[in-house]
C-alpha cells in the first residue's frame, strides 16, 4: 500500500547495491520504476510507424516507380470525321464543271508554336525522353531541354523550306495564333478575377457572428467543388489543342511531314477538300455553288429530321446553294468517314485509326455540251457584256437588262446549252475576292440571277404560236380565208399593227399563215374575238390551251427556284353593274376583265408572263408530233461502288397534248417557216440561212414606262425534220426580229458547227 513512508523510503539516499537488489526483485513491466524500459517503449512506438512509412516509400521508389511514370502516357480517345469528296459535275463531252480537290493543311500544337515555350512544358518534354533515373540528373535534364529547343528551331525552318512559305510567313502565322489564344486566356483570367472580387466583397459585407461564419464555411465546403487557389495558373483548352497554321501546302511537303514525325514533333497534317470550278464563268448559273452550311439551315435540318439528318450535315460542311449543286445535293454529297484519335493528357496526338472510310459522292454527267455552251455565252456577250464599262455604254450594248439562250432536244427534253447573261465566276465562292464580289452586287443587271429558269416576262408575239393552236382547234376560223388588215382593229389610236404605227398602213389581205409570218396583230385581235360569244369566254378558250401546254406551271427542269410565270384567269363571277372580275391565280390581284384584256392576251401581253423554258417547250411540242417534254440537264448519275459504277439514266418524261391535231401543227409549222424564209417574214432579214431551214417566231413584248420592249425569238431546226428547239430573249433590247433574231441565227450556226444539225 502506497503511503508517505514508503515514498520517503524510495527517495532516500541508497547505495548501488541496494538499487540493484531492488530492481532484480521488481516487475519487468514496471516502466515507471525503470526509466530505461520507459525510453525503450517510447522509441518503439515512434520508430515502428516511421519504419512502415519508409518501407512504403522504398516500395514506391524501387518497385512501382515505373507504374507511376505511366501517368505521363494516360490516353484519351476521341473521334473526328474524315472529310469525303463531293461528286464531280461533268459536261456531256467530259469537261469538268465542278470537282473536289484535296487540300493539305498544317496544324501545330499550341505549346510547340509559342514564341517563348512554357518552362513546365519544356521540362515535361525532356522527362518524356529520359528514363526515371536520368530525370534525377538536373544537368542531363537541362541538356535535353536544350536539344528540344534546337529541334523546335530546326522544325520551323524546315517547315518554311518544304512548304514554300518564307520564315517570316511562318512566324507571322504562329504569332497570330498565339495572340488569339492569349486574348482568350486573358478574358478567362479577368472573369475569374472579377468573380473572386465579387466573392470577397460579399464575404466582407456579411455581418455574421463567428459561429455563423463557421457554419457557412462548412456548408460551402460540403456543397461546392474546391476553388482553385489564386496563385494557380489558368490553363484553357486552346493551350492544349492543335491550331491551323498553314493552308493548302504542296502534297510533297505534307507527305514529308507525315513521314518524318520525329523531325516535326507537334505538327500534324489535316486533309480537307475544297471545291474547284475549272470552267469558272461557263454555265455558272446552271452549275451553281457549294458553301458552308449556315447555322439557321443547320438548325432547320435538325428540326426537319429530328436530329437524324440522312446527309449527316455538321457545322462547316458544304451544301449546295444554287443550280445543280443544290438540286442534286443529296447525290453529290459524299459520306464522311470516322477517325479514332488517341491523345495523351496534354492533348498531343499519340496515334490515329480509321474507323469508317469516307465514301465519295455521285458524279453528275450533264447533257450540256461545254463547247456549245461557251459559244452561246460568247454570242450573248456581244450584246450583254459580262461587266459594265464606259466602252459598252458608248457602243449601245444592252445595259439595262440581261438575256438568255436555250437549246433543247425536241424529243427528249435534254438541254444542250443554256446561257444566262450577265454571268459570274463560280470560283469566287471558293476564293473570295471582296472587290470582285462587290462589283457583281453593284451591277444593276443582277449577274447572280439565273434568267434561264427564274426569269418571267411577257412573251409578246411569240405567244401567237399558242394562240394559233386555239384558233385552229376551235374551228371558228378558215385559215385559208383572207382577212383585210387595215392596220388597226377599230380605232387608229389603239389595237394596231406595228407596221401601221411605223408607216401608217396595214398588211392588207391576210390569211392565217401570212398573219403568223408577218405577225399581224389585227388578224389575231379579230380572230380571238370569234372564239366565243363574249370576250371573256374567248379568253377562256385561249387559256384552256395555254394550260394544256403547261403555261403558268413549272416545266420540271432539274434546277431549283424555277419560276412558273403568270397565267391570268378570268373569274366567272359577274358584279351587279355587269363588270366581270378576274383574279390572277398566281398573284391573287383582283382586276376587271374587259375586251381589251382578251385582245392583249391574243398577242402575248396583258398580265401574261412566261419563262424561256416554257417557250422552248412550246416550240418543241409544235415540232415533235405534239408531245410536251420535260427539260432536263442531267444525263446520268454515276455512283461509285468499289471500282465499278452503276449508271442511272433518267427516262424521258413526256406526254401527248390532248386534242392537238396533226393538221393544226402542219399549218402552224408552215407559218413559222414563212417567218424566217418568206421575204415578208419578220425574221427573214435577220435569221434566214441558205444551208439550214429555220422555223421560228419573233416577239416584241411591250413593258411601258418609257423602256424598250423585250426582244424574243424562238423556233426549231431543221424545219424539215425538227431536232432542236431554241429560245433567245433579251431584256429591254427592242424589236424581236431585229435584235433577238441575229442572235438566233448565230445560235443555229453554233449548233451546225458542233454537228447537232446538218
Amino acid at each position: 500500500m502506497w503511503n508517505k513512508q514508503s515514498f520517503a523510503m524510495q527517495n532516500r539516499l541508497t547505495n548501488i547495491f541496494h538499487r540493484q537488489q531492488q530492481s532484480s526483485s521488481g516487475n519487468f513491466w514496471q516502466v515507471d520504476e525503470n526509466p530505461n524500459f520507459r525510453l525503450f517503449w517510447l522509441f518503439v512506438s515512434i520508430a515502428f510507424p516511421l519504419f512502415v512509412v519508409a518501407m512504403r516509400l522504398a516500395y514506391i521508389q524501387f518497385v512501382v516507380a515505373e507504374t507511376f511514370d505511366l501517368d505521363y502516357s494516360v490516353e484519351h480517345v476521341s473521334y473526328e470525321r474524315v472529310p469525303s469528296r463531293d461528286g464531280r459535275i461533268l459536261s456531256a463531252d467530259g469537261s469538268v464543271f465542278a470537282e473536289d480537290l484535296s487540300q493539305y493543311d498544317v496544324f501545330a500544337h499550341y505549346r510547340w508554336l509559342e514564341k517563348d515555350p512554357q518552362k513546365f512544358w519544356l521540362k515535361r518534354q525532356a522527362y518524356t525522353q529520359l528514363s526515371l533515373r536520368e530525370r534525377k540528373d538536373q544537368k542531363l535534364v537541362k541538356k535535353q531541354q536544350k536539344r528540344i529547343l534546337e529541334t523546335r528551331s530546326r522544325m520551323w525552318k524546315s517547315l518554311a523550306q518544304f512548304t514554300g512559305y518564307t520564315q517570316e510567313d511562318v512566324n507571322a502565322a504562329r504569332w497570330k495564333v498565339q495572340q488569339r489564344v492569349e486574348k482568350l486566356k486573358h478574358l478567362v483570367e479577368q472573369r475569374r478575377k472579377d468573380r473572386d472580387n465579387r466573392h470577397d466583397e460579399t464575404k466582407d459585407s456579411d455581418d455574421l457572428s463567428p459561429l455563423e461564419n463557421l457554419w457557412d464555411t462548412l456548408i460551402d465546403e460540403l456543397t461546392h467543388p474546391p476553388q482553385r487557389l489564386s496563385q494557380e495558373p489558368v490553363v484553357i483548352k486552346e493551350e492544349l489543342a492543335y491550331h491551323k497554321l498553314l493552308e493548302n501546302i504542296p502534297v510533297e511537303a505534307a507527305m514529308r511531314i507525315e513521314a518524318q514525325q520525329e523531325r516535326f514533333p507537334g505538327l500534324k497534317i489535316v486533309i480537307s477538300t475544297r471545291r474547284r470550278y475549272p470552267q469558272r464563268t461557263t454555265a455558272s448559273h446552271l452549275i451553281g455553288a457549294r458553301q458552308p452550311i449556315s447555322n439557321s439551315r443547320l438548325e432547320k435540318r435538325k428540326t426537319q429530321f429530328a436530329g437524324h439528318d440522312p446527309l449527316n450535315y455538321r457545322e462547316g460542311d458544304r451544301i449546295g446553294i444554287s443550280g445543280i449543286e443544290k438540286y442534286y445535293d443529296g447525290k453529290i454529297r459524299g459520306v464522311p468517314g470516322l477517325k479514332k484519335i488517341v491523345r495523351n493528357r496534354f492533348g498531343e496526338i499519340v496515334r490515329t485509326e480509321i474507323v469508317r472510310s469516307p465514301k465519295p459522292g455521285s458524279e453528275i454527267v450533264l447533257s450540256i455540251d461545254n463547247s456549245l455552251q461557251q459559244d452561246f455565252e460568247a454570242i450573248l456577250d456581244e450584246v450583254v457584256p459580262p461587266q459594265l464599262s464606259g466602252e459598252s455604254e458608248s457602243t449601245g450594248s444592252v445595259r439595262n437588262g440581261g438575256g438568255a439562250m436555250v437549246a433543247m432536244d425536241v424529243h427528249t427534253g435534254a438541254i444542250l446549252a443554256a446561257a444566262s447573261a450577265p454571268r459570274f465566276d463560280l470560283q469566287l465562292f471558293t476564293d473570295f475576292d471582296q472587290k470582285k464580289w462587290q462589283r457583281l452586287l453593284d451591277d444593276p443587271r443582277q449577274p447572280f440571277f439565273s434568267r434561264v429558269n427564274q426569269m418571267s416576262l411577257p412573251p409578246g408575239s411569240v405567244f401567237k404560236t399558242l394562240v394559233s393552236v386555239a384558233l385552229l382547234e376551235s374551228g371558228k376560223i378558215d385559215p385559208a380565208a383572207d382577212f383585210f388588215c387595215q392596220g388597226y382593229l377599230n380605232s387608229p389610236k389603239s389595237h394596231r399593227c406595228m407596221i401601221y404605227r411605223n408607216y401608217g398602213y396595214g398588211h392588207g389581205a391576210t390569211d392565217f399563215t401570212t398573219a403568223l409570218c408577218r405577225s399581224c396583230n389585227v388578224y389575231f385581235f379579230h380572230s380571238s374575238l370569234q372564239l366565243a360569244k363574249t370576250p371573256r369566254e374567248s379568253a377562256w378558250v385561249i387559256l384552256d390551251w395555254a394550260k394544256r401546254f403547261a403555261f403558268g406551271a413549272r416545266t420540271g427542269i432539274d434546277l431549283p427556284h424555277e419560276e412558273t410565270g403568270n397565267l391570268p384567269t378570268p373569274n366567272k363571277r359577274r358584279d351587279i353593274d355587269g363588270t366581270i372580275r378576274t383574279v390572277s391565280h398566281n398573284t391573287g390581284e383582283s382586276n376587271s376583265w374587259s375586251k381589251g384584256d382578251t385582245l392583249g392576251l391574243a398577242i402575248g401581253q396583258m398580265r401574261l408572263t412566261v419563262t424561256p423554258l416554257q417557250i422552248v417547250r412550246l416550240m418543241a411540242a409544235i415540232s415533235n408530233d405534239g408531245y410536251l417534254v420535260t427539260p432536263h440537264l442531267v444525263r446520268r448519275l454515276e455512283t461509285p461502288e468499289g471500282e465499278k459504277f452503276r449508271r442511272e439514266i433518267p427516262t424521258v418524261d413526256r406526254f401527248r397534248i390532248s386534242g392537238l391535231k396533226q393538221s393544226t401543227r402542219d399549218l402552224i409549222q408552215q407559218g413559222l417557216i414563212k417567218v424566217v424564209n418568206n421575204s415578208q417574214g419578220t425574221g427573214y432579214k435577220w435569221v434566214r440561212m441558205d444551208d439550214v431551214t429555220i422555223a421560228g417566231k419573233s416577239g416584241s413584248a411591250e413593258v411601258g414606262g418609257g423602256k424598250k420592249d423585250h426582244a424574243w425569238f424562238a423556233g426549231y431546226v431543221p424545219a424539215e425534220k425538227p431536232k432542236i428547239a431554241f429560245t433567245v430573249i433579251l431584256e429591254h433590247a427592242g424589236s424581236g426580229g431585229k435584235n433577238a433574231g441575229p442572235l438566233a441565227k448565230k445560235l443555229v450556226q453554233a449548233l451546225k458547227k458542233h454537228g447537232y444539225i446538218r
